[in-house]
């Protein structure tokens, strides 16, 4: 991969020395002017990256960033395994996967391996019960995870309080599991916003009315009995 001595360079890099010759090595940049020139190919990406079943090929990200295409294009990867090594974290940096359904994720991170580990941001869509103990487990390899939404199930009908009962005895070794602290229990409880969605009818307020969106009052009585399950798993 060379680089011209003419081209225009992103904001940082024209007031370093470059070879007179017509072109260099990309490779004989130093690491942090080449991270430079990767933040600077992703700058264009969409923030947010929608994941349904008409996408779920892993073979082009750029593909998926809701019709606009990533400057420089995810083909930056394929360069060669250096590029690839340092490229593919700004590709995921700060954006958000949105997943249509549950099942949409499970099929999905499996594809991208161990870079499940640089995903922060996660929404997923519709969840059916039978599918959430795997998603939780394919969430343990996601080392960097800043935030994850998560829509309860629209197979079970009940109150707020009985959606998080059949949540967490699915969900709880994600929160619990070998080699998971007290402490690190209660972080990955911050992490998760609870929903529901749009057109769901199974979440119901004690009235049994249909709660039909969750407050911030809801998120934190979510959390609350969550941090008290964590806390009583860890004292058993």
């Amino acid at each position: 991969m060379l680089i011209s001595s003419q081209e225009t360079l992103p904001s940082g890099l024209n007031g370093h020395a470059i070879a007179s010759s017509a072109q260099m090595p990309f490779e004989d940049l130093p690491p942090e002017l080449r991270a430079k020139v990767y933040a600077y190919a992703f700058s264009g990406s969409a923030t947010n990256i929608t994941i349904g079943k008409e996408n779920l090929s892993a073979q082009r990200l750029s593909s998926l960033n809701q019709g606009k295409v990533c400057r420089g294009d995810a083909a930056l990867l394929l360069v060669n395994r250096l590029v690839y090594s340092e490229a593919k974290h700004p590709l995921y940096d700060n954006r958000e996967f949105v997943f249509a359904s549950m099942q949409d994720f499970n099929r999905w991170i499996p594809q991208i391996a161990e870079n499940v580990q640089f995903i922060q941001h996660l929404t997923i869509g519709r969840s059916p019960p039978g599918l959430l103990k795997q998603c939780y487990e394919l969430l343990r390899r996601a080392t960097s995870l800043k935030s994850f939404q998560v829509t309860f199930s629209y197979a079970v009908k009940g109150t707020l309080k009985k959606h998080l009962d059949e949540h967490w005895e699915v969900a709880k070794t994600y929160f619990v599991g070998d080699g998971v602290s007290r402490e690190e229990g209660k972080r990955r409880v911050d992490l998760v916003t609870f929903g529901v969605g749009s057109s769901q009818k199974s979440v119901l307020n004690d009235d049994e009315t249909v709660l039909k969106a969750l407050t911030a009052d809801h998120q934190a009585v979510c959390h609350k009995w969550f941090k008290i399950w964590v806390e009583r798993y860890k004292d058993d």
